[in-house]
């Protein structure tokens, strides 16, 4: 059991380096063609799609997290979009 959670925690740790990685070679490779703004919305949107399935259960009871949540992404970005130009 102690041996599988440790295999899982490397390959989710990997996992997270891959997708790191690969968004810094897409960004600058559509760098040219997508506005900065448009790429993070567009990341936001892909990153949204893969983890709503897992915790769409937990903030469909719990709506404060969710209002956080959304509150939140909206509030930070449109305080940072100004600066983006």
């Amino acid at each position: 059991m102690l041996r599988s959670r440790a295999h899982t925690a490397y390959l989710l740790l990997s996992l997270t380096t891959l997708f790191w990685a690969g968004n810094a070679i897409v960004a600058r490779a559509l760098y040219a063609s997508i506005p900065p703004v448009g790429f993070a919305f567009w990341r936001w949107v892909v990153a949204s799609a893969m983890v709503l399935p897992f915790a769409w259960p937990r903030l469909r009871t719990d709506w404060r997290a969710l209002a956080l949540i959304v509150g939140g992404f909206v509030l930070f970005h449109r305080n940072e979009a100004p600066g983006v130009d």
